[in-house]
């Protein structure tokens, strides 16, 4: 029944919603990339290198490793201070990633599509804000690149070289993964939202028609 009535004896309409959606496809990809940013997270080579014939690895975890020794200025003082606090708001972005990331993961799994915020769906939004983060790690990280190939650049020592390691690759992935992810809970809640819409059209339209119907009837 679409209608009921009242204890009145008036007759409401009853505007049934389609059950709550989960968008498993973006929970999914979601959760793959908050592995991949755990996975940088905990491994700190996002630049790899050697200076003075001494090789070097640099990323989160080494200020992690530092404790509340935060002002080293790493092997052949390459970083400074200006590189360790580059690295602080590394390790800052990727929690952040982390943490909304396991949020938009959980938003997605659990049955809470219908669930809003001043009217918005907040799921998409944590997707996107989680790939800014991750873009924020990624391009922090390549700032410090350069800043590291400028103090290779003033050594007097041969065979000094930077690069790019793996930890910053999987960071680019998790990133472009969370876009992808922040697409498909994106479009399913436009696909929610038209479903609710066509639903509770037909009800008002079946809900119209029906004192008619009686009318003949009798």
């Amino acid at each position: 029944m679409m209608a009921a009535r009242s204890p009145e004896g008036e007759r409401v309409l009853s505007l049934p919603l389609p059950p709550p959606e989960h968008c498993l496809a973006a929970a999914v990809l979601q959760g793959f990339a908050v592995m991949l940013m755990s996975m940088a997270l905990s491994d700190p080579s996002w630049l790899q290198g050697q200076a003075g014939g001494h090789s070097f690895v640099y990323g989160p975890a080494y200020v992690l490793h530092l404790g509340r020794n935060l002002t080293g200025s790493g092997s052949d003082h390459l970083l400074h201070q200006s590189g360790t606090n580059i690295l602080i708001l590394m390790v800052t972005c990727c929690y952040i990633s982390i943490l909304l990331g396991l949020a938009a993961f959980l938003l997605d799994f659990v049955e809470t599509r219908n669930k809003r915020v001043l009217g918005t769906n907040i799921t998409p939004i944590l997707h996107f804000t989680t790939a800014l983060s991750t873009a924020g790690a990624v391009s922090l990280s390549s700032y410090l690149f350069t800043l590291i190939l400028r103090e290779l650049r003033l050594l007097k020592t041969k065979d000094n070289f930077v690069y790019f390691g793996d930890s910053y690759i999987f960071a680019i992935c998790s990133g472009l993964i969370s876009l992808i992810a922040a697409a498909v809970s994106l479009y399913c809640a436009r696909r929610y939202r038209r479903r609710t819409y066509i639903l509770i059209t037909n009800v008002e339209t079946e809900d119209a028609s029906t004192p008619l119907l009686q009318g003949e009837n009798t």
